[in-house]
C-alpha cells in the first residue's frame, strides 16, 4: 500500500491548490493558504496520507524548518 501525497502549492494565478497523488491529478483551489491548508489537512486524514505545504516560491517554511532542526537533532 503506497501513501498518497497531498500538496498544498501556490498557483501561478495567485490561489492556493491543493493536489493529491491519490485522486487523479484532480486539484482544488482556495483564496487564502489558511484554507487551502485545511482542506489539505482533511484530505490527508481522509486518506492517512503525507501533507506537504510550501511556502511562496516553493520556499521551504521557518516550520518546516524547525522541525528539519528537531528531528535532526
Amino acid at each position: 500500500m503506497t501513501t498518497a501525497t497531498i500538496r498544498v502549492t501556490l498557483a501561478e494565478d495567485g490561489r492556493w491548490t491543493v493536489q493529491s497523488d491519490s485522486f487523479e491529478r484532480e486539484r482544488f483551489y482556495f483564496l487564502s493558504r489558511a484554507e487551502a491548508i485545511a482542506a489539505g489537512v482533511q484530505k490527508a486524514l481522509e486518506q492517512a496520507g503525507l501533507l506537504v505545504i510550501y511556502g511562496v516560491g516553493d520556499q521551504r517554511t521557518e516550520l518546516e524548518l524547525a522541525r528539519r532542526a528537531v528531528i535532526a537533532g
